[in-house]
């Protein structure tokens, strides 16, 4: 959304810094009127709904522009879009009557996605498998080379340099 304010001063030519500064100002405050109740409400009742609260609004404007991004998560893509959509005719609507605010004009309107926007389960998935199989493995390889115990009378004449002379026989109980 791109805000333009009002100028009564239709002789002036030119902008000023005062204008972008200005515009700058009104467009913190239209930030903050998108996430007012008065807002939400005549959103919801526009789109046929009782409540906003399934939906998540993600606004952001920077400090040196006049361009607010709007994003809404929904779990229904084509109602996130009408919301979306919604919320900036409500928008532009209040703040020309509140804050006498010339257009919140509408730079891209909001389209229903060809793709959820969430994770992508089936890499998360094979990312999981491939760490546990490679955490198993490296588990299984640290304990053997940790492990310092004497298991025959081979190891033995390795450690001691030593032959075996005997040993004790293993008796099942």
């Amino acid at each position: 959304m791109y805000v333009l304010s009002r100028n009564d001063d239709v002789e002036r030519e030119g902008v000023t810094t005062q204008d972008l500064s200005l515009g700058q100002m009104l467009t913190s405050d239209v930030s903050t009127l998108m996430q007012s109740d008065r807002v939400k409400k005549d959103v919801a009742e526009s789109v046929g709904l009782q409540n906003l609260d399934s939906y998540k609004f993600s606004i952001t404007s920077s400090t040196t522009t006049r361009v607010i991004t709007l994003a809404v998560t929904g779990k229904n893509p084509e109602m996130t879009a009408q919301v979306a959509n919604a919320t900036v005719a409500t928008v532009s609507q209040v703040a020309s009557e509140v804050m006498q605010i010339q257009s919140v004009n509408v730079i891209d309107p909001a389209s229903v996605p060809t793709v959820p926007s969430g994770p992508r389960r089936l890499m998360f998935t094979a990312v999981g498998v491939f760490a546990g199989l490679f955490l198993a493995v490296a588990i299984v390889i640290i304990r053997d080379m940790l492990d310092t115990r004497v298991r025959n009378g081979g190891e033995a004449e390795q450690i001691v340099n030593v032959p075996v002379v005997g040993h004790f026989p293993a008796i099942n109980a």
